[in-house]
This record gives structure tokens, C-alpha cells and sequence, in this order.
């Protein structure tokens, strides 16, 4: 007899190993239909030994251990994935089968698709392996979307040719989509591409194919789907890299670039992460010689064909400040477009009608009692009668508007700052609304959405379509003009990593625009806004290195940031407090008077992480304290 350790499979089960007998020794990532509670669910093997070596333990055990079914299929998880979610564990400080639950595609873990694709190896990718051991390889690729689509072009001619399989990861399925229209067009009975939008038929079928093919292919996957594709796998490409879609919203809230070259290199395989500006993390992997760029290859200075326009929004009227949402020079330029009969995309930092509500009387924010971060005003329509919701972006958390302030019950609750919704309502008193599209987290809920509201947009000519970042990778067909309505606001978001991606976003307009990218503004111009006109991100980047090194932030450094919700007599605080107490955390509350949130941050040098004195009291916190690894935000 064995005493088998698993790890049950299924959302909202713990990750912690459950114990069971059984005739038979299954070896470490085999996976097993495990009876639990009244159910029977998929798991994993994490280890099995034999009853003589562990009668002590078994004696002194508090329960009965259930015996194993007969297993009818048994199928294998890779190696390579395991010892990759081996240190990925270590890494983020979580268990291992809260990881393996992370990178497993729904369908594996229900045990609806069988995992024999990754197995397949073409027999030209034999003798490809035969003629020389792969390698592997970090490298960067910066450059703008048409030519990084040309390099992959090319990437795949080269592999194929040596028998060699080729995986290029997408952040979202917009991105995958127009990929896969262009590399798949002429390849389509060698080209699959594995999302979480597919259906189970489509999904059976494509792994059927990777399955039952003897060539080499190219398989467009989003995260989750690329680490289950083929054994002839030679490169994996990261498009996008930059894109804020790589980082679960989950435990253990893995960033998939890092869980993927984690992979790779498990794998030898070649990684290619790409973009149009790279995280300034791979930069830094590049300047100090742990990267290489791609064919020798790193545009210092990106030429792309909008011209930046500032146009500053400093303006009084009677000696007052005359604020308006749109200046007469943007309003003229989007009249002047829509005379060409031309499309214009306006971008809105914001969502909602206001990022904040506040007390005018006491000063609180209405906070999410789960995260912290401020309320936003939602306006949302139910059955034709408009409502106003508090709405969490970070959490997702949701409720009623408040009448009522819930800290001194006043009723002068007031919106502060501007969201799309309001910029919407303006936009709308000088353009026709049926000429308008609004683009965001309620229009575009879904890919069918927002699929549907980008080709509604591109069908009608004099369009203008406004949209937060959400809408940026469904822009695939270049507009007249492009603006942003607010910078301010775009930089004000409280995020370490806003200028990377403020910078980002303006290099993303110049590339999908023909004409002008016009940022209206009523700060000073400053280096910001210089690179993005001039392109000079060589400039940035050194920059941004020196800033990031002084204050000891990735790459130099690793946050780790704690959250939870603190409860009668703060006893989790002090608990908290004690079990970290050898490794100096910063220990602050939400800047409001209804501090109901408690934060924890700790810094790392990179070099000495993960250590194991520390990760180990993290794994021993609560599970309702939040942990996560590097996060974009740590206020």
C-alpha cells in the first residue's frame, strides 16, 4: 500500500495536498479523478510513499485516510512544467498546486481535453534535435507592429524549414486574432490558434491537430495555452510584452512573462520577448549583457508616422481658470477629420463618470472594503433606466451609489476628476451621437463586444470612437486623428510604472495614426512628452534605469505587497507584524479616515530573492492576506 499526496484541481478547493491510500505508486505529475467530498474532481500527484515508511505518522494522525478508485485514463504533466511550477512557488511565495491550478487551461484541469499534444514531436523536429541540442535564449525585439509582424514572418520560414514548431503568446485575443490573420493567411492547415473564447469542439479539434500533425506549426496561444503545445517547440515569442494582460488577477497572480522564460529555459527553447517599447526590465536584462537583441537589432529611435501635437489647457476667462474638456484646437481638428470623411479615436485615462466620490463635509473616499482603491462613479443602464454603482477596478468589488456618507453621514458626496462617461456627455454636445462609439469596460464587456463595437466603428465613415486603454489593441486599422483628452489624468494614476506606460500609450497613437496625435494638457511639456515626440526611448530608458536604481525598484529591487482587511483589536495587523517582524516591512493604512485596509510592503534586493527564511513566514499568513510578487501598484 502507498500513501498517495494530490493536489485537487478545481476552483474554489484548497491548493493544499489532500492524502490517499492506494494500491498503486503514481509517480509526481500523473492526474487522477480523486473522490472529494461528495464529488469526484482531477488532481496531480505532488508525492507517493510506502505505508512502512510512514507507519508513525499514520498512527498519529487525527483522521482516516479514503482509498483511490481504479484509475481509467492516466495521463502525465511534463516534466519541465513541474519543476517550473516548482520555482515558480518558491518565487511567488505560494504552493505549488496553486500555481500548477494558475498555468493549466480549464479544459486540462476538468480533464476534457487529454494532454498527449505535448508530447508530439514531428519527425522533422527528431531529426532537428538529432543534428544539435536546443539552446536556450533570451532576446529582445523592439520595434513597431508592422515590423515586428514582418520578423515573425520570417521566425517561422527559418523554423519550419528546420522541422521546428514555433509558439507565439498574445495578452489578449484581439491581439491573437489580427496575428493570426496576417502569419496564418497562407499557413492555415499549419497554424492553430488556443484561446479561452474557443468553444470545446474548437478546442478538441485544435488540440487534435498539434496532436495528429507531422509538421512543424505555429501555434498563437494566449497565456495560459502556451505551455501545453508540442515537444518540437524551438522559439516563444511574448508579443506585447509590455501589456498589463500578462498578470493574473488571481492567486497566486503570476506574471505569465516571467512563469514563460521560466519555461523556456526549463526547455532550451529560444524567447523572444517584443514590443514596441519593452519593459524597461528587459532593457536593463540587455544592457547588462543577460539579454541579447534580436538579429543584433534595437532602434534607439522609433520613427512613426503621427505628429505630436501639446496643446496646453492653461486658459482664464475673466482672471478665473476656464476649464473645458476640449480645447477649440482639438475640436477643430476632429471638424477638420471628419470633413475628409475620416475616423478619430479620443483617449480617456479614466473610467466612469468620476475616478473618486467624496465627503465635502469630513474629507472620506468611499473605498472597496476588499482592496482599498477608491470608488469610482459608474453610470450603467438596467432595462432602459440609468443607475450609478461604486465600482472597484481593482477588485471588481461593486454596490449601490451612496446617498449618504457612511463615515459622518452627510449627503454632500461629490465626484472628483473626469471619467469616460463624462468625457462622453461633452464629447456628444459637439459631435452627433450616432457618429460617437464609446469604448470601455461596460460598452466592451466581452471580446464579442467590443469585436462588434470596433467593426460598427471602422463600417461608418466621420466616426469618432472614445476609449480607454481597453481599446488600443482592436485598433488595428490606422485613423485620421488621435488624441488624448486628458494627460494629467493618464499620469496621475498611482502606479510606479505609469510613466513606462504613459509613454506607451502615446507611441502606440503615433503608430495607429496618420495624422495628428494631439495630448491635451495643463501641466508644463515635459522629458515625457519629449521622447514620445522626438522617439528618443534610449533616452527614457537610461533615465528611467537611474531613477529605478536609486530607489531600488525592478529590476533592481522586488516588492513584495501585502493587503488585507483589518479586524476587531487589529489583531491580524499585529500578527502580521510579528511573523515578519526579522525582514523590516512597511506596515501603512489607506490614507482616509475610514482606514479599514491594511498594507504591507517589503524590499528585496533581486539577488537574494526568493529567500527561504522568508518565504516560508509568508506561506504561513492567513489566506486572507493578499500576497503579491512585484506588483504594478504598491499604494
Amino acid at each position: 500500500m502507498y500513501v498517495v499526496e494530490v493536489i485537487p484541481l478545481r476552483k474554489g478547493i484548497s491548493r493544499a495536498a489532500l492524502t490517499y491510500f492506494s494500491k498503486t505508486p503514481y509517480e509526481r505529475g500523473t492526474l487522477l479523478e480523486i473522490p472529494l467530498r461528495k464529488k469526484t474532481v482531477q488532481g496531480v500527484v505532488i508525492s507517493s510513499q510506502a505505508v512502512s515508511t510512514l507507519k508513525a505518522t499514520l498512527r498519529g494522525a487525527g483522521f482516516l485516510l479514503r482509498r483511490l478508485p481504479p484509475q481509467k485514463h492516466i495521463e502525465q504533466l511534463p516534466p519541465a512544467l513541474l519543476h517550473t511550477a516548482d520555482e515558480l512557488a518558491e518565487y511567488y511565495a505560494a504552493e505549488p498546486g496553486a500555481v500548477l491550478f494558475a498555468l493549466l487551461p480549464n479544459e486540462i484541469k476538468n480533464g476534457n481535453i487529454p494532454l498527449g499534444a505535448q508530447d508530439k514531436i514531428s519527425a522533422a523536429g527528431r531529426d532537428a534535435r538529432a543534428f544539435g541540442a536546443r539552446v536556450h535564449t533570451y532576446e529582445v525585439l523592439q520595434a513597431p507592429t508592422d515590423a515586428r509582424v514582418i520578423a515573425y514572418q520570417r521566425i517561422v520560414r527559418t523554423s519550419f524549414a528546420e522541422g521546428k514548431s514555433v509558439v507565439l503568446v498574445v495578452p489578449t485575443i484581439a491581439d491573437g486574432e489580427f496575428l493570426f490573420s496576417i502569419l496564418g493567411a497562407r499557413i492555415a492547415y499549419r497554424a492553430s490558434f488556443l484561446h479561452s473564447g474557443l468553444g470545446i469542439r474548437a478546442l478538441r479539434l485544435a488540440y487534435k491537430q498539434l496532436t495528429e500533425s507531422t509538421d512543424a506549426r505555429l501555434i498563437i496561444a494566449t497565456p495560459q495555452y502556451a505551455f501545453f503545445t508540442r515537444g518540437d517547440v524551438g522559439t516563444v515569442i511574448l508579443e506585447r510584452s509590455r501589456s498589463f494582460s500578462y498578470r493574473s488577477r488571481s492567486r497566486p497572480y503570476l506574471d505569465f512573462r516571467h512563469a514563460l522564460a521560466a519555461h523556456a529555459r526549463r526547455e532550451n527553447r529560444r524567447l523572444i520577448t517584443a514590443d514596441a517599447l519593452v519593459r524597461t526590465e528587459d532593457e536593463y536584462l540587455v544592457r547588462a549583457d543577460l539579454a541579447v537583441l534580436f538579429e543584433d537589432h534595437h532602434q534607439k529611435r522609433l520613427d512613426l508616422p503621427g505628429a505630436l501635437v501639446v496643446i496646453p489647457m492653461k486658459h482664464e476667462a475673466n482672471g478665473q481658470l476656464d476649464f473645458r474638456l476640449f480645447s477649440d484646437r482639438l475640436l477643430a481638428e476632429m471638424e477638420q477629420v471628419r470633413a475628409r470623411r475620416e475616423r478619430a479615436f479620443l483617449f480617456s485615462a479614466r473610467r466612469g463618470i468620476a475616478p473618486i466620490v467624496a465627503c465635502v463635509d469630513c474629507g472620506t473616499i468611499l473605498r472597496c472594503p476588499v482592496s482599498g482603491s477608491p470608488l469610482a462613479l459608474h453610470r450603467v443602464m438596467a432595462d432602459g433606466m440609468e443607475e450609478r454603482w461604486l465600482i472597484s477596478s481593482v477588485s471588481g468589488y461593486r454596490r449601490k451609489a451612496d446617498d449618504l456618507c457612511p463615515q459622518c453621514g452627510s449627503w454632500r458626496l461629490r465626484p472628483r476628476g473626469i471619467g469616460i462617461q463624462q468625457v462622453y456627455d461633452e464629447l456628444t454636445r459637439h459631435v452627433p451621437r450616432d457618429d460617437v462609439f464609446l469604448f470601455d469596460h461596460q460598452s466592451a464587456s466581452t471580446h464579442k463586444k467590443a469585436t462588434a463595437l470596433r467593426d460598427a466603428f471602422y463600417a461608418k465613415k466621420k466616426t469618432v470612437l472614445l476609449g480607454t486603454a481597453l481599446a488600443l489593441p482592436y485598433l488595428h486599422e490606422p485613423v485620421g486623428l488621435s488624441a488624448i483628452v486628458n494627460m494629467d489624468a493618464l499620469r496621475a494614476i498611482p502606479s510606479w510604472r505609469q510613466e513606462e506606460e504613459s509613454l506607451g500609450i502615446l507611441l502606440a497613437l503615433r503608430e495607429k495614426t496618420h495624422g495628428s496625435v494631439c495630448v491635451q494638457t495643463r501641466s508644463d511639456e515635459g522629458d515625457l512628452i519629449r521622447y514620445a515626440h522626438d522617439g528618443t526611448i534610449a533616452a527614457y530608458y537610461t533615465e528611467e534605469l537611474a531613477a529605478r536604481e536609486k530607489f531600488q525598484y525592478p529590476p533592481y529591487g522586488i516588492f513584495i505587497h501585502l493587503t488585507w482587511k483589518k479586524d476587531a483589536g487589529d489583531v491580524l495587523t499585529k500578527a502580521i507584524a510579528e511573523r515578519l517582524e526579522a525582514f523590516a516591512p512597511s506596515l501603512y493604512g489607506a490614507p482616509a479616515a475610514e482606514d479599514r485596509i491594511g498594507y504591507g510592503l517589503i524590499r528585496v534586493p533581486s539577488s537574494e530573492w526568493p529567500q527561504d527564511a522568508l518565504v516560508d513566514a509568508l506561506r504561513s499568513l492567513p489566506p486572507s492576506v493578499r500576497i503579491i510578487i512585484n506588483p504594478d501598484r504598491i499604494i
